[in-house]
């Protein structure tokens, strides 16, 4: 019985795989929405009805984020019976998993974080960029995937993601450069639309997240920008296409009823050109009836005499 339960259980679990990845996505967006407005939001800001501030909600959130990946990966990987195929097809994942670990500055969980985190070896700043990275591709691939149904809220999205993304990393990497947040922003959305109007980047690191921006950028803004003028282009022109469909719905149903009534004055001319015939064959035929009748009167005159003719003599 416990096997039975256990096998229901396994198949529960990897029947839900497609519900889950579903949610891991809704979590890779509120990742890289936290690491956005974390530098906007003032740390010691305590949230209404509640006695935590942003830094220690920042924290809990990630954590949750985190934890959940970690299980979901393990157990995914324990339960695919191949897990080195497995692990080459979930890099993000793994990159979440082992980079994006919250980071935290006291207490036993500060402890657990520093033997997690490989900051003896990498920074952690690199890190940190490495899981923040892996959670936006995360969040383009899982719109992507929806593309088809929600085109222009998945582009759009994936362009917000992608903005925010880049004017965070060059406030970061380049502070000279892009005092504020707000700059980056700026500078983000003149370079996605190509307008190119603002402070060029000087540092290594922000020329290459302006070269990413640009190759990725300059595509997502030409294909939302195309969705949007297609909208607005049926919205104009729906009326006009109503009428029209309207329009012809009519003249079919019009031709509909002719073709009704074309068909039934033909099966009316067919009876009538019946009727015709059978009278002018009645016609054709009347002349000799009458001739043969004429003779039999004759005749029966004829004959009329020779039979009244005896008794005329008796008298």
């Amino acid at each position: 019985m416990a096997k039975g339960f256990g096998r229901k259980l396994i198949n529960w679990v990897l029947g839900a795989e497609g519900t889950v990845n579903t949610v891991l996505g809704i979590f890779s967006m509120i990742a890289v929405a936290l690491v956005v407005t974390a530098d906007l939001v003032n740390p010691h800001w305590k949230l209404p009805f509640l006695n935590y501030d942003w830094h220690q909600l920042l924290i809990g959130v990630r954590t949750i984020i985190w934890g959940a990946f970690v299980v979901s990966y393990g157990v995914y990987c324990l339960l695919s019976g191949r897990p080195l195929s497995y692990i080459k097809s979930h890099i993000l994942e793994l990159l979440v998993c082992a980079c994006w670990i919250p980071h935290y500055t006291e207490g036993s969980f500060h402890i657990f974080s520093q033997m997690l985190v490989l900051s003896r070896f990498v920074p952690m700043d690199v890190l940190q960029l490495t899981g923040t990275l892996a959670h936006a591709w995360r969040v383009v691939r899982f719109t992507g995937q929806r593309f088809q149904a929600h085109p222009v809220f998945v582009t759009g999205a994936a362009a917000a993601v992608l903005v925010s993304t880049s004017a965070v990393l060059l406030g970061h990497f380049e502070p000279q450069t892009y005092h504020s947040f707000w700059e980056g922003i700026w500078f983000s959305l003149t370079t996605v639309t190509t307008i190119g109007f603002g402070p060029a980047p000087v540092t290594g690191a922000g020329k290459v997240i302006t070269s990413v921006l640009i190759v990725i950028g300059m595509s997502l803004a030409g294909v939302f920008i195309g969705l949007i003028s297609e909208i607005v282009r049926n919205k104009l022109f729906n009326r006009s296409a109503r009428l029209d469909f309207t329009t012809l719905g009519e003249v079919q149903g019009e031709l509909l009823r002719t073709k009704a009534l074309v068909e039934k004055l033909q099966a009316d001319n067919r009876e009538t050109n019946a009727l015709l015939r059978e009278l002018v064959a009645q016609r054709e035929s009347a002349p000799s009836t009458a001739a043969s009748s004429d003779k039999v009167l004759d005749l029966a005159e004829a004959a009329a005499p020779a039979v009244v003719s005896p008794a005329k003599k008796q008298d």
